[in-house]
């Protein structure tokens, strides 16, 4: 009888965590589309709510729209469809996370043509600033390229009604994620 109800049990987990993983997957896709196609209500919908007690929604969405495109440049995804990387499930204390990770690119596309002397001094500062990163300049585009890896921080819990909300990790941002998710998470997580 116990045999039986410990292996009820272990499908039972098996059974809800296969179904948050699920889930996790379908909104993974939702946030991500949502980027590429630059629907920034959709984004901040599934933004992490403790972002926004640091920057309120309103003045997220204006630095979304002019950041993504303004006067001087326009930024767009690259890839439609990238493939992530899924990190175990972890629990601790009473939230779960997962690291998602993919391969991803942006392109950065200016109005006025650049000279040579601008595109080289920007692509320094880019490959400084974005460690990790491949930056190119493209002369025929007049727009940089940035590639490399990419990681959001994947959190359910009582904050977002045990729904999948998304924070992007950036390593160049510390500051910032302390505010978010403490450094013993991140460290549990495998982020430094």
């Amino acid at each position: 009888m116990k045999l039986k109800f410990t292996l009820a049990v272990l499908l039972f987990v098996s059974f809800l965590q296969a179904q948050s993983l699920s889930e996790l997957q379908q909104d993974t896709k939702k946030v991500y589309d949502a980027n590429y196609t630059m629907d920034f209500n959709t984004i901040l919908d599934y933004t992490y709510p403790k972002v926004y007690d640091i920057v309120d929604k309103k003045t997220m969405y204006e630095t979304l729209d002019k950041t993504f495109q303004n006067e001087e440049f326009g930024i767009r995804f690259v890839y439609p469809n990238p493939k992530f990387t899924f990190s175990d499930i972890r629990k601790i204390d009473n939230q779960s996370f997962c690291v998602v990770s993919y391969h991803g690119a942006i392109r950065m596309k200016f109005e006025e043509k650049l000279d040579d002397q601008t595109s080289k001094r920007m692509l320094d500062a880019f490959q400084i600033s974005m460690r990790g990163k491949k930056v190119s300049f493209e002369k025929d585009r007049n727009s940089f390229l940035i590639e490399g890896n990419n990681i959001m921080i994947a959190v359910t819990d009582t904050l977002t009604q045990n729904k999948w909300k998304f924070l992007n990790y950036d390593p160049n941002q510390i500051d910032f994620l302390n505010k978010i998710v403490s450094e013993t998470i991140r460290k549990q997580l495998g982020l430094q």
